[in-house]
């Protein structure tokens, strides 16, 4: 939420108007924008939840946003829309904003996604400060950008934790690598979360504060041709204080490992991403989730099949949560800044049944616009 980051948006403020009145104005000043209209509801299911609010049968579709879908169509979950500001204020400064809002049943309206500094010391290299979008995962920079990938969403078993962004210094430099081009980046930050949605659905009733302090973090990307490489990873601790339980966590230290590997050829298109989440030695408990899709494109037309699936283990003995997703979708590029999908997922709980939402099918559709 923007007033969960007030201090850090008052910096930003601050250091941004003291340089525009030292340099006088921005060289540029540009706008874009980004919005999708998302619409869908479970065909059928079964089983009943444990979370907080949450009416079964019932589809989670965003984690992080409990965007969540039942037997009533809906176009609350998904729905959002974007607005970022690129301010150019010399030739080695810029700034950028970015500001969010969605539909989502419980959200508070607008929240600051992006605001953050750049400066380029040399030729490929750049050094950020400020607001960002925590890289966990390969479509993390553009996750709310439904135009950026061929699904209504990327798949749900994968994407979706505590923290979606931080607040960060980041170096990053971009290269080549013999054929390969490369970029690599380093960075270190924190994010405090109130009230998560996330984090606060074991405990009815509660509300949950989550802090990830001393984020640490590396990422690789390497592209060739029609081939595209991505690792990632990042360690942070973890303290999660409940407003009536009081602290759940004091200083958890978790591990995140990412790897992804895309591939465009000819018509062919395959998307593939793997991430792991260890939190064993102070929390208990580990996760590991996976996807892979494959599409052919005919024409406008975009179909393509995915499955992923989430798998997760705990040393208090209870049994572990294991659920999979197939999806078939279809993507009609209306033309060059606009698209329509189509996606239906058959999501199955496959163990532990009526703990989280049970099975589910369910049909959703999207246009997704670029502006």
């Amino acid at each position: 939420m923007i007033r969960r980051n007030f201090g850090v948006i008052r910096a930003i403020v601050f250091l941004m108007t003291v340089l525009l009145s030292t340099t006088g104005h921005a060289e540029t000043v540009s706008f874009s924008g980004f919005m999708s209209l998302v619409g869908g509801q479970v065909l059928s299911g079964g089983g009943t939840s444990s979370y907080a609010g949450v009416d079964c049968p019932c589809f989670v579709a965003d984690w992080t946003n409990m965007g969540v879908y039942n037997k009533s169509f809906s176009v609350r979950p998904e729905s959002r829309v974007g607005m970022r500001m690129n301010a150019k204020l010399s030739d080695t400064l810029s700034a950028v904003v970015q500001v969010d809002a969605r539909a989502t049943q419980g959200s508070s309206g607008a929240t600051l996604e992006w605001a953050y500094l750049s400066y380029v010391p040399a030729d490929d290299w750049v050094v950020q400060l400020g607001r960002k979008r925590l890289p966990i995962y390969y479509y993390s920079d553009f996750q709310d950008v439904g135009f950026a990938y061929p699904w209504v969403r990327p798949p749900q078993d994968l994407y979706g934790w505590e923290v979606n962004n931080f607040n960060a210094v980041t170096v990053a430099r971009t290269g080549r690598w013999g054929e390969w081009d490369s970029r690599a980046s380093v960075f270190y930050g924190r994010e405090n979360s109130s009230s998560n949605l996330y984090a606060g659905l074991d405990y009815p009733g509660e509300s949950v504060d989550v802090t990830w302090r001393n984020i640490l973090g590396a990422d690789l990307e390497l592209t060739r041709d029609w081939f595209n490489l991505r690792m990632v990873y990042i360690q942070s601790k973890i303290d999660m204080k409940s407003n009536v339980s009081g602290p759940l966590v004091e200083g958890g230290v978790q591990h995140i490992y990412g790897l992804s590997a895309n591939a465009n050829y000819d018509n062919w298109l395959v998307r593939s991403e793997l991430s792991y989440f260890d939190r064993w030695k102070d929390m208990g408990y580990k996760s590991k989730a996976g996807m892979l899709g494959v599409g052919y494109h005919v024409g406008d037309y975009t179909p393509m099949v995915t499955y992923s699936r989430f798998m997760d283990a705990n040393s208090y003995g209870d049994p572990n949560w294991e659920n999979d997703s197939l999806m078939l979708s279809v993507r009609y590029d209306l033309n060059a800044t606009s698209a329509i999908k189509v996606q239906y997922d058959k999501f199955r709980e496959l163990s532990l049944p009526g703990s989280t939402s049970g099975n589910a099918d369910v049909l959703s559709a999207s246009y997704d616009r670029v502006f």
